[in-house]
């Protein structure tokens, strides 16, 4: 994957403890909650992201990550560090290739 890594962020406007971040790469195929760290040993993505003091839920839905915070946490410092975690996730070899979207999306 030569493409350059865009990851762009947008705090919802009607709830803003909401954020919903859009990458150039697909994130997971089809939709997936997290309410709980509990419930994520099916993905080291969300395992990361539930590590950030105040995340309290993750969606993942193809390309968009939305993410659900509490009250107290600041949106500025959570977004660098959910960005850091993407762009490193991304370039593990853990996320999923263009070759292996493409065959989980064929009949």
């Amino acid at each position: 994957m030569a493409d350059k890594i865009m990851i762009k962020s947008e705090v919802d406007k009607r709830n803003p403890a909401i954020c919903r971040f859009t990458v150039n790469r697909t994130l997971h195929i089809g939709t997936a909650t997290f309410n709980s760290d509990a419930e994520t040993q099916q993905s080291a993505l969300v395992q990361k992201l539930f590590g950030i003091q105040g995340v309290t839920r993750v969606q993942l839905i193809g390309h968009l990550l939305v993410v659900t915070k509490s009250g107290e946490e600041s949106w500025l410092e959570i977004t660098e560090r959910i960005s850091s975690i993407l762009e490193a996730y991304l370039i593990s070899g853990l996320a999923l290739s263009a070759a292996q979207v493409e065959d989980r999306m064929m009949p």
